[in-house]
């Protein structure tokens, strides 16, 4: 029994530190709440007063919602989620909160909640809830990871994935019912992103993230709340019901026997219109209704084939970078192999869209 368990010992210690002492992300049960839980009424935001950032956008967020944030940079989402969370009040329109809603905020910014030069042991003890001990806390420390040597270090040096655990102990123990995050992934592993993952998919309360990672998106989102320069859209489903409803908006989605064009007629435009043509004046007619569409096509024809290419190269580049997340090294960058990534998946989604429009459009401009 003895050698069992000096051979458990011996196989114990070879596993790499940053798994050992790596902690556990975990959520806190929420606490009860109304259920709306957030809604705002033609939300404008500016902060030179000049320009908006956002302008007349209006939504709502409801009890056991998880929902991701989605859309281009700079079109606002950071800015809104900090004016659910608090730190920024609206220039204009209506933002609520719900009945018993306790928002808690994960920054991407993590100086804009966490004081850099405060203590680890400060950082946390700020969010303890009344009635806590002192042993329960230092234990619930412990558990994300922090031991003696960490709690009196200044937040400010931690690296990004002690900072990302320092950020969820917050959140643990101030128990919100509505968390705002905030590009949570971007400093963790593969395995603290599965353990983020698994924990928001069993999470009870309210979600609304932002994040670039397609992939946590798509296992962790309940519904979409897509921004753009238009506005903003909420589709009730998941990440692969808005791809498949936005194809379906921009007409370019799968051809199934209910959506299929008929088969172009034989008659053209150029007979419709004049039905009283001869046959070589309608030879002419075709032929200058060929030479109008003929650039528009050769322009749409190179889009396509420019953005096949793009994102032929951009899936080999994304292969490798996911490469270096499965297979890390000691000296692997986490940060910046998720943010290579992130920017990657980002490029393929752009180019797609691309690809789509112009091969609908030119797939119309064919049949006509």
């Amino acid at each position: 029994r003895q050698k069992l368990i000096d051979k458990l010992d011996e196989e114990r210690i070879v596993l790499p530190k940053r798994y050992t002492q790596s902690g556990r992300l975990r959520l806190a049960e929420p606490p009860p709440s109304g259920l709306e839980m957030f809604r705002c009424e033609h939300l404008c935001f500016s902060y030179d007063g000049k320009k908006k950032v956002l302008d007349d956008v209006g939504f709502q967020i409801v009890r056991g919602d998880k929902v991701a944030l989605i859309g281009y940079n700079g079109l606002g989402k950071t800015t809104l989620m900090r004016i659910i969370a608090g730190t920024r009040q609206p220039t204009g329109g209506l933002a609520v909160l719900g009945h018993n809603v306790i928002p808690g905020y994960l920054s991407q910014e993590f100086a804009e909640t966490i004081p850099p030069d405060v203590s680890v042991y400060r950082n946390a003890k700020n969010a303890i809830p009344p009635g806590m001990n002192e042993k329960n806390f230092r234990n619930l420390v412990g558990a994300f990871g922090f031991d003696e040597n960490d709690v009196e270090k200044p937040a400010g040096v931690l690296s990004g994935g002690e900072k990302i655990r320092l950020a969820f102990l917050r959140l643990y123990l101030s128990a919100p019912n509505f968390l705002l995050l905030d590009e949570p992934t971007t400093h963790l592993d593969l395995d603290g992103r599965r353990l983020l993952q698994e924990a928001l998919q069993k999470y009870t309360g309210t979600v609304l993230l932002v994040s670039h990672d397609i992939d946590f998106v798509r296992a962790t989102a309940t519904s979409i709340l897509e921004i753009t320069r238009d506005g903003i859209r909420k589709y009730p489903g998941g990440y692969d019901y808005y791809l498949e409803k936005k194809a379906e908006s921009d007409g370019v989605g799968p051809k199934t026997a209910e959506n299929r064009p008929t088969p172009p007629k034989a008659e053209t435009a150029a007979e419709s219109a004049a039905p009283g043509l001869s046959p070589k004046e309608l030879r002419k007619r075709r032929a200058e209704e060929r030479a109008k569409t003929a650039p528009r096509m050769r322009e749409l024809k190179k889009r396509v084939e420019t953005a096949e290419k793009k994102v032929d190269e951009l899936q080999k580049a994304l292969d490798a970078a996911s490469a270096e997340l499965f297979n890390p090294t000691p000296t692997t960058d986490f940060a910046e192999a998720n943010r290579k990534v992130r920017t990657l998946q980002y490029e393929i989604d752009r180019y797609t869209a691309d690809w789509e429009a112009a091969a609908g459009e030119l797939e119309k401009l064919s049949r006509d």
